[in-house]
């Protein structure tokens, strides 16, 4: 599908619906990468593209150690309904050395972690 405008893609994101035989409410993405790809900058231009405006949704910047402490589940607002979306993103810590995603994974993706669940536990590797 090819938009020729920012409100034309803007439109159809905000009025996307599952189809009716997935019988589903919305659509979840999870955003899980390692640290400083830009999973959190990745929300705030999204919400700031629905506000239309720069908008501050979580904690973005640059470091050794992820500054996402916790999984959690973003929603956006379409301003002129004032509804959500009938998707959300999660967002979860960046992953780096020293730290299994493997138990926490398996969770998220069977939809059993609660929102600002504290993931990846602290792993020491032995040789």
């Amino acid at each position: 599908m090819i938009f020729q405008t920012f409100q034309e893609l803007k439109e159809f994101v905000a009025n996307y619906e599952p189809l009716e035989q997935m019988k589903i409410p919305g659509v979840n993405m999870l955003l899980i990468k390692q640290v400083g790809a830009g999973k959190s900058t990745l929300l705030i231009t999204i919400k700031s593209f629905f506000k239309g405006g720069i908008s501050s949704l979580a904690c973005t910047g640059s470091a050794e150690n992820s500054l996402t402490k916790s999984f959690e589940k973003f929603r956006i607002r379409d301003p002129p309904t004032k509804k959500y979306l009938r998707s959300g993103i999660w967002n979860t810590r960046g992953v780096e050395e020293g730290l299994s995603i493997s138990e926490d994974l398996g969770c998220i993706l069977d939809g059993n972690l609660p929102n600002h669940y504290m993931v990846f536990d602290v792993v020491t590797f032995f040789n």
